[in-house]
């Protein structure tokens, strides 16, 4: 990431991986780095919470991000209403949904969380 902030040195702060990327930050197995990833992945569980997230997808979404990628969330212990949004997002795969990439599908009309573009 240095070298987005001008600097020379591109290696993994935590672990020392030269050449650190987003990937490298979403997978690196550094005690330290996984104990931040796991304190942003709490924040959003308490924001899910205050947000009055659909109770399923409260649970679904910080189980799958916390995976880190191995577990598809069509093998989670999901209700129906879920599986065809799950089988799409396991398309997509774990990478991509952290870069923001996650399907837009129906089926999810009662959730709090908006998985259809907004209009202004």
């Amino acid at each position: 990431m240095g070298r987005w902030f001008g600097s020379e040195h591109t290696e993994c702060p935590n672990c020392g991986r030269p050449d650190e990327d987003a990937a490298h930050l979403m997978h690196c197995t550094d005690s330290g780095r996984y104990g931040f990833f796991r304190r942003e992945v709490n924040e959003l569980v308490e924001w899910l919470q205050q947000s009055h997230t659909d109770p399923t997808l409260a649970v679904i979404l910080p189980t799958y991000i916390l995976s880190r990628g191995a577990t598809n969330m069509f093998t989670m212990d999901l209700p129906s209403d879920y599986h065809r949004f799950a089988f799409t997002q396991d398309q997509i795969g774990w990478d991509n949904f952290m870069l923001g990439k996650y399907p837009i599908i129906c089926g999810l009309y009662n959730t709090h969380i908006c998985w259809y573009p907004l209009r202004s």
